[in-house]
């Protein structure tokens, strides 16, 4: 480049001289001299090493003599102190970045020999290299590197300076080089893009300066050099079009606009931008560049998607008819990832629009699955219009969903059923003026209270013009998951419609290839290719999409015979990604760390000094984002899926880094929603305290609000980042955490995995020394035995529990321990003592009102023992007890255990109409599988007694599953001895018969007496009815022994009865008289009523033989 002064190959001229003497002056500015070392100013020019960085690594002595490094740690560890000079390097951070996976001994090792290997290497220098106790530093004074001189040039900001700076980049930032180790790696890309940046600026500034000054040759020189760094960059090419019409060459700059334009509809399927345009349309001479050139319009991957899905979208578009007519219903629209939901949603949305429907869409997202209806608040919040009007408990129910909708009045604690009928109301009111369709995508991302929404909308639709339409990944959808069963308890109530979309057939895919191939100019496919495509996509629409669209971009060669197979989509989106700018590619990889969709506010203070919005409008003209109502998403989330992928593990955790401190800086108003996501990011982001921290704010909040799935879902996260805390917080940290995920694995049925957490965890708490958390740890590992049918084992961690409590005189503690020894008491049959245990416990808790689960607990406990001992009233007053403690404390898992007691004791008594009503209080207050399988097999008893044998059969059959599933079989042999009893009112003796044998062997391995009391009385009733009367007298024999040794005086007296009946079968009337008496004596005795019927008749026909 004659007389731009760029000759690689001249020495530096006078000009050049000059301009590192005012470099040198800088960069001395404000430093005294050093005393006895008077240097004149060509001494200071002649530095003792000279390290080159730009493009491949260079090293030379004084001399000017190339010099060898043996390793590349040496290499990396020199261009470290290379690129600060003068500034110390503490050893830690030297040894993270180049040994990051070996101990710091044998780091600090390696360190100093790559040290001496250094010394070694530069010892004809004078010293350039030393260290002190803040760590190892080059002397900027005996050093000469290119990354710094250039940095100072672009500093000085004159044209000299700039070609000088020019001069220096002879590539990127150690191109192709590598240590091998992420960390330094990590550091290198970062630094190359920060320099590569400033070069681009420095580049910027050259073509103003020599095209104000009409150098236009110089300018464009320099303009063409800046594109080749960023070919894409679009104010670079509207400069040279600029300079090249102002230098005579119109055609020119006309001709590099069209090249520009095809590059961009060829790549990126988009047009230059306005701006541009309007240029081109000025030098050109035209008055609208569009009169013009008519360039084809975008590929939307959507547009042509809906080839093979004729069906699929008549489906969609019957349920919309049916909506309009007032026949609501949810629509479950299923297919694998890549499949075509999305764009089929998108066609249904267009569609429903223009059919007068009014649209509020959002997505469920996997990392929003701890903030409990999340996708419904973004849903409905639009749906919430300035001049709507609100009663006043509708409003105050919405604004825990929509936080803008609250008033200046104290927030009250909100009930999951009234606010679900609150956003009930809001749906049909807004399906009054137009039919409304509901589309919520990704379900299966969706939080458990969200999955219970939707189930509780689905169900409660009457004569409202609305659709709501659901997507879902089908593998995504487990069979264990809430979302699951919301879907399958709409589907048994014929509430839920599915459109299954499976893969494109071959003809389909064919004909979608054709299409995408026109609009991206491809021309007619060849069948060999078409074929190709076929077989890598294997009908998933995305795969044919994006195949399409590397080959029109050339990522893909055009020889058929290259045309690569599976890997699937990967490196076709890497390749997308890879054309756009350096800060696009900036912000899509912060979307993509955040895995979920941005608000402006986090993303502006997430990425300080970044164009936001110049990147945003590239990213969604690469159709890599889009964005709705000022909300980014990924065109597909496969794209978000791959470049996390891609990242560095470092470059992961400071981008989690970035925006957990982004979420933390957006006002208290936002911080209570975001402390799930804050508390994940901070684990991503390898920070233990802090992500600690905020789980365990958010577990707290969702455990208020009973999101018991979310909670333990940021528990478990907390739990592995406690193992990175400090050791002098480490192990207490682990323990409290289990105690909390012990609470909300009960509640969730999971007791065999808290079991397990149990034992491994039990050495630890032994360890730590800490009675109080000892106290807990004990108490919920006996509570998870209960509930296995472990008594004994039980027993003993009550025991446990309530020695530490007294060890530290934990009275709160105390009472807990007595309390789960009642509740033991009450499952093994020794009411008395534990009727003293739950006095105990009653007694202790009544000191300590924010207790009031455990308390509802002891209440229950004791009036279960007071029940068995035929304590009808006493046990009522417990129970009624219990549920005025859990309606204080706005408890409903409380009130759901008190409910369903009261519902045990009316079926226990055979008052079943007031069971019936008891045990739906029970059911409808549960918010955990725990309670709601407890008042489920409850209602099962009270429909088979007060005739409904056929719901209670199908009741009691899907609890005993459940309680199987979730490893309780505490309460599985009672469920199955009440499935007995409903398949004799039902009819069906042998049935009954086989069942009660299976309860009882239940009852035998887990040593339950009671229960085997209540089989071996069903089993006799059931053989009685067969014919089988030696053996139904056995087993009613036992049963009678078995009650009369547990003091169980209203079961005693209903086995009376039935031996009575079959003492008269068998014309063993003394025998049958005998028994009435006794078992009218019991009934009496424990102010029992409705049995005294049976009594009666049986008395009856006893007196007409």
């Amino acid at each position: 480049m004659a007389g731009s002064g760029l000759d690689r190959q001249q020495p530096l001229g006078t000009t050049a001289r000059e301009l590192a003497e005012a470099l040198m002056r800088m960069h001395a500015d404000g430093e005294e001299p050093r005393a006895g070392r008077e240097q004149d100013a060509r001494s200071e020019l002649t530095p003792i090493v000279e390290v080159k960085l730009f493009g491949s690594f260079e090293l030379f002595d004084g001399p000017g003599q190339p010099v060898r490094l043996s390793t590349r740690k040496a290499e990396g560890l020199l261009t470290l102190l290379a690129t600060r000079p003068g500034q110390p390097q503490a050893r830690d951070k030297l040894c993270a970045l180049l040994w990051p996976e070996v101990r710091e001994a044998q780091a600090r090792h390696s360190l100093r020999q790559t040290l001496l290997q250094l010394r070694k290497a530069l010892s004809s220098a004078e010293a350039p290299l030393f260290s002190d106790a803040r760590g190892l530093q080059l002397s900027a004074s005996a050093v000469s590197v290119d990354v710094i001189h250039m940095e100072r040039c672009i500093a000085l900001g004159t044209r000299d300076a700039l070609l000088e700076a020019w001069h220096c980049y002879r590539g990127d930032l150690l191109e192709g080089f590598s240590v091998g180790e992420a960390p330094f790696d990590d550091w290198l890309r970062s630094e190359r893009e920060r320099l590569r940046g400033q070069f681009a600026q420095a580049l910027t500034q050259l073509v103003a300066i020599d095209g104000a000054a009409e150098r236009h040759a110089d300018a464009i020189r320099a303009c063409s050099r800046l594109l080749e760094l960023d070919p894409l960059r679009e104010e670079a090419h509207r400069s040279l079009m600029r300079l090249l019409a102002a230098g005579g060459q119109r055609t020119a700059a006309l001709q590099h606009y069209r090249a520009f334009a095809a590059k961009l509809r060829s790549q990126l399927c988009t047009e230059p931008d306005p701006l541009t345009q309007q240029l081109y349309a000025e030098l050109e001479g035209a008055a609208s560049l569009r009169d013009s050139v008519s360039p084809p319009a975008p590929v939307q991957a959507g547009a042509a998607t809906t080839a093979g899905r004729s069906r699929e979208l008549a489906q969609l578009m019957a349920a919309l008819a049916d909506a309009v007519s007032a026949k609501p219903g949810v629509t479950l629209l299923a297919g694998e990832a890549g499949v075509g939901k999305t764009h089929l949603c998108e066609r249904v949305t267009q569609e429903a629009q223009s059919l007068g429907f009014r649209v509020l869409r959002a997505r469920c997202f996997e990392s929003e699955q701890v903030l409990p209806l999340s996708p419904w608040a973004n849903l409905l919040r639009a749906a919430i219009t300035p001049d709507m009007t609100l009663a006043r408990e509708q409003r105050a129910q919405l604004a825990t969903l929509v936080p803008e909708l609250s008033s200046d009045e104290p927030a009250r604690s909100s009930d999951a059923r009234q606010l679900f009928h609150a956003v009930q109301q809001l749906v049909q009111r807004v399906s009054e003026s137009a039919p409304l369709l509901l589309l919520l995508e990704d379900i299966h991302w969706a939080d458990e209270m969200s999955a219970r929404l939707l189930s509780y909308l689905g169900r409660h639709q009457r004569q409202t013009r609305c659709l709501i339409l659901v997507s879902a990944r089908e593998e995504d959808v487990g069979a264990g998951s809430v979302v699951h069963a919301a879907l399958a308890e709409l589907s048994r109530e014929q509430l839920l419609s599915r459109v299954e979309l499976t893969p494109l057939s071959n003809a389909d895919s064919l004909e979608l290839s054709a299409q995408l191939a026109e609009r991206l100019g491809l021309g007619p496919l060849e069948a060999a290719r078409q074929e190709q495509i076929w077989a890598i996509s294997e009908g998933n629409p995305l795969v044919i999409v994006e195949s399409l669209r590397a080959l029109a971009f050339g990522a893909l060669a055009r020889d058929v015979s290259q045309l690569p197979v599976p890997e699937r989509v990967r490196s076709l989106i890497l390749s997308r990604v890879a054309r756009v700018s350096t800060v696009a590619r900036e912000v899509l990889s912060l979307a993509a760390v955040a895995g979920r969709e941005l608000e402006p506010e986090v993303l502006s203070t997430a990425l300080t000094d970044v164009p936001l919005t110049a990147a945003l409008d590239e990213l969604a003209r690469s159709q890599l984002v889009r964005a709705v109502d000022e909300r980014v998403y990924f065109t597909h989330d496969r794209i978000r899926e791959t470049l996390y992928a891609e990242m560095l593990p470092v470059t992961r955790r400071l981008l989690h880094g970035q925006v957990a401190r982004a979420l933390e800086q957006q006002g208290p108003s936002y911080l209570p929603a975001a402390l799930g996501h804050i508390g994940y990011h901070y684990s991503k982001a390898g920070d233990a305290q802090l992500a600690v921290r905020y789980l365990m704010r958010f577990a707290e909040a969702a455990l208020r609000e009973h999101g018991v799935s979310e909670a333990l879902t940021a528990l478990d996260r907390a739990f592995v980042d406690s193992a990175r805390l400090p050791e002098s917080e480490r192990e207490r940290a682990a323990v409290e955490i289990v105690l909390r995920q012990a609470y909300c694995l009960i509640s969730l049925g999971r007791v065999d995995a808290l079991v397990t957490r149990m034992l491994a965890l039990s050495a630890r708490v032994e360890a730590l020394g800490a009675p109080d958390l000892a106290g807990q740890f004990h108490f919920f590992w006996g509570f998870a035995y209960a509930l296995t049918a472990q008594r004994r084992a039980a027993e003993a961690q009550a025991e446990r529990a309530l020695a530490y409590a007294e060890r530290c005189n934990d009275t709160r503690m105390i009472g807990y321990a007595h309390a789960l020894l009642s509740y033991l008491c009450q499952m093994t049959g020794r009411a008395r003592n534990g009727v003293t245990h739950g006095e105990l416990a009653t007694q202790l808790l009544e000191a300590y009102p924010d207790s009031h689960e455990a308390a509802t607990i002891a209440w229950v406990s004791l009036g279960l023992n007071r029940l068995w001992l035929g304590g009808l009233r006493a046990a009522l007053q417990a129970f009624d007890k219990a549920a005025s403690i859990a309606r204080a404390a706005e408890h409903p898992r409380g009130q759901a255990v008190a409910a369903t007691a009261a519902g045990c004791a009316y079926a226990y008594t055979e008052q079943w109409e007031l069971a019936l009503e008891a045990t739906q209080r029970g059911i409808a207050a549960s918010k955990d599988p725990f309670t709601l399988v407890g008042a489920s097999w409850m209602a099962g008893w009270a429909q088979a007694g007060s005739g409904q044998t056929a719901q209670a059969i199908a009741l009691l059959t899907h609890v005993i599953e459940q309680l199987a599933a979730h490893g309780m079989r505490a309460w599985s042999g009672h469920a199955g001895a009440i499935l007995a009893d409903a398949q004799l009112r039902a009819g069906d003796a042998e049935k009954a018969a086989q069942t009660a044998r299976e309860a009882l062997d239940v009852a035998t391995t887990t040593d339950d007496h009671a229960c085997a009391g209540w089989a071996l009385r069903f089993l006799g009733q059931a053989l009685t009815v067969l014919g089988q009367l030696p053996a139904a007298r056995a087993a009613l024999d036992r049963s009678v022994a078995g009650f009369e040794l547990l003091e169980a005086r209203v079961d005693l007296a209903k086995t009376l009865i039935e031996r009575a009946a079959l003492s008269r079968v068998e014309a063993r009337w003394e025998e049958a008289q005998a028994d009435l008496k006794r078992a009218r004596e019991l009934f009496h005795a424990c102010d029992v009523q409705a049995p005294l019927a049976r009594v009666a008749q049986l008395q009856a026909a006893l007196d007409r033989r």
